[in-house]
């Protein structure tokens, strides 16, 4: 019975710095700095019909740490898009969408704890392919009006 208390023991003593949320080598107060976000909005997107997912790659300015965040977002029904928790910092950023309109964008924002990051982008218009629904008008072509024919 002996060798079993001292086990638990060590075992309750190991849990003792997780149960007062204590981290080895981490500041509290410092780990309690908000971070930063930002608001991607897309002006056009009122226009478009079906939602468009977005792949987004922020990368250090200074090449310290690529793809900090990196990941696909779906906008919102005001066709906003909200990064949260994003360290301080200049960042490259790439967004590109991957449905109907395959449109890349980069930028180059700078990042505040706290704050949110406007990005507005304007996408251009573009319409998915239906087989029964596209309307292709017929060409007239006059052949009277044909410059070889009229040649002095």
């Amino acid at each position: 019975m002996y060798p079993l208390t001292k086990y638990l023991f060590l075992y309750l003593l190991l849990q003792l710095p997780g149960a007062f949320n204590l981290k080895a080598g981490v500041n509290p107060a410092k780990d309690s700095v908000p971070k930063g976000s930002v608001s991607v909005v897309m002006i056009n997107h009122r226009l478009q019909k079906k939602k468009d997912s977005t792949f987004i790659t922020f990368d250090r300015w200074d090449h310290t740490r690529p793809g900090v965040v990196c990941a696909i977002f779906y906008p919102a029904k005001d066709g906003s898009i909200m990064v949260d928790k994003i360290p301080d910092g200049k960042y490259f950023v790439t967004i590109q969408f991957l449905g109907a309109s395959h449109v890349r964008f980069e930028k180059a924002v700078r990042i505040k704890a706290g704050r949110c990051k406007d990005i507005e982008l304007e996408l251009p218009y573009c319409d998915t392919f239906s087989k029964g629904k596209s309307n292709i008008p017929e060409a007239v072509v006059d052949l009277s009006r044909l410059r070889i024919v009229n040649m002095k």
